[in-house]
């Protein structure tokens, strides 16, 4: 796939450039370096995106879960209810009343 990006810009040059690639090693290799840069970025971005996404969904389920459990704690729930309903732990629950 990069050699073909590779390929893409290499088939873009005008004749002009093409002809100063060939004439200097030096700009072929900083062609080459800049497409494996442009290529590592846009995987560093697309890899941290989805990373970030990912742990917002979880530290958001995670913030609604405690809202959930806050609010049926206010209502006087059963923990054992409670712990039925959001899937949170006695630990947690405990940590949630504490905040109360």
């Amino acid at each position: 796939e990069m050699m073909e990006k590779y390929e893409k810009k290499f088939n873009d040059l005008t004749a002009d450039e093409l002809a100063n690639v060939f004439l200097c090693f030096e700009k072929n290799e900083e062609l080459i370096r800049n497409t494996i840069r442009s290529e590592g970025i846009a995987a560093g971005l697309a890899e941290g995106k989805t990373q970030g996404l990912a742990e917002g969904k979880t530290l958001g389920l995670a913030e609604g879960t405690a809202n959930v459990a806050k609010n049926l704690l206010k209502k006087n729930m059963p923990f054992k209810d409670i712990i039925d309903v959001t899937g949170l732990s006695a630990e947690k629950l405990k940590q949630i009343q504490m905040t109360l």
